[in-house]
């Protein structure tokens, strides 16, 4: 990694941008005493390896079992006891999920707020590349602004009734100027592409939203239902607004979405979710489906069908909404997937707002010639 130029700097044409990389190899020891610089440079990039690998939630075990290197080579490069073999960059970088360039150039990680926790290896390489995207382009996309309301009270708050009471007073605010998503994408600065999966074997996370400081950009799979679109850039949409000072999971652990108290691990998950759910489904129109299950003359395929066309939303999302309402608000309640299915069999086929997806599309075309109009 260490070499010695006539230049301070190698020149990479194809990145458009200086590097401290090599030119010729220096041993170790030499006349020119560079011991300790080479000491310096292998403890710098057992560093930058170590930080990468805890953030990532691996071990050096699990480094040793992607990379395929000896384990030896492996626990040398992450001490900085071991000068690094540049032939070893490439396996290592790929176990992390980053590029050769970014462990080299960038002596911090990445800025952006994820937590893979316990994200499964194939979906950590997804939104792996998907953060070294929004790296390369975020100087390029426009500024995030706060919302003109009050944020949700919600930072020590564990009990999900009480979550809940508090989202659906935050979606009372927003709607109040406007009840529109695409309103609030415009209004708030969030970058936002579509992308469908052409390979049916994919990965299909329906959306991935990537935040710094000052940018967000939201990644949507439009390989979807219109009705599932919605609830996703809906999804996403919280944790853009409400998530900017901790890192959002990038998996879900969708079991624990229904335990009374919620850990700070799933709260933002929950709260997203509920987010998008009561947004579709008002509080009130699920109080009302709620309030004709427990009668005794029942639902009827009418009361679903109007709760589904004034809303928008599922047949699950209503199902959902009907559910949260009855566990929190009646007491006494049927179990979900009773609801759930109660609900399905009175629900006429209905598709959603088609013109949410000509929304994704035209933001999608927007990024993209933005971005190519700063080719260089």
């Amino acid at each position: 990694l260490r070499r010695r130029t006539s230049e301070p700097f190698a020149k990479f044409p194809e990145h458009g941008f200086k590097a401290l990389v090599p030119q010729k190899p220096v041993g170790m020891y030499n006349r020119d005493g560079y011991e300790g610089k080479t000491m310096d440079l292998r403890r710098e990039i057992g560093r930058r390896l170590q930080a990468e690998m805890h953030r990532k939630c691996l071990n050096a075990s699990d480094l040793v079992e992607l990379s395929g290197l000896p384990s030896d080579s492996v626990s040398g490069y992450l001490r900085g006891s071991k000068e690094i073999r540049f032939a070893d960059l490439k396996p290592l970088c790929a176990a992390l999920g980053i590029p050769i360039m970014r462990l080299l150039t960038h002596s911090e990680t990445s800025s952006v707020r994820i937590a893979y926790r316990k994200t499964r290896p194939t979906d950590r390489a997804v939104v792996a590349k998907a953060e070294d995207v929004f790296l390369w382009i975020e100087e390029f996309l426009p500024r995030f602004h706060k919302p003109p309301v009050p944020l949700p009270s919600i930072n020590t708050v564990t009990d999900a009734h009480m979550l809940i009471a508090e989202i659906n007073a935050f979606i009372g605010r927003l709607k109040a100027r406007s009840p529109s998503v695409e309103y609030w994408y415009n209004t708030l600065g969030i970058a936002l592409a579509g992308n469908r999966h052409s390979d049916p074997d994919a990965q299909r996370p329906d959306g991935l939203c990537l935040s710094d400081k000052q940018h967000t950009l939201i990644l949507v799979n439009t390989d979807c239902p219109d009705v599932r679109l919605h609830f996703t850039l809906l999804h996403e949409l919280w944790h853009a607004i409400c998530d900017r000072e901790r890192d959002i999971p990038a998996d879900h652990l969708p079991s624990e979405l229904y335990d009374e108290k919620l850990s700070d691990d799933i709260k933002p998950e929950f709260c997203a979710n509920k987010f998008a759910q009561f947004w579709i489904v008002p509080f009130e129109v699920a109080e009302n489906i709620s309030r004709k299950l427990r009668s005794p003359s029942g639902l009827t395929p009418q009361d679903v069908e109007e709760a589904l066309q004034d809303t928008g939303g599922s047949p699950e999302v209503l199902a959902n909404a009907v559910y949260d309402v009855a566990r929190y608000a009646a007491g006494s309640h049927k179990a979900y997937a009773a609801i759930r299915d109660e609900i399905r069999a009175l629900a006429v086929s209905w598709s959603g707002r088609s013109s949410i997806r000509d929304f994704v599309a035209s933001k999608t075309l927007e990024l993209r010639n933005a971005l190519e109009a700063r080719q260089d």
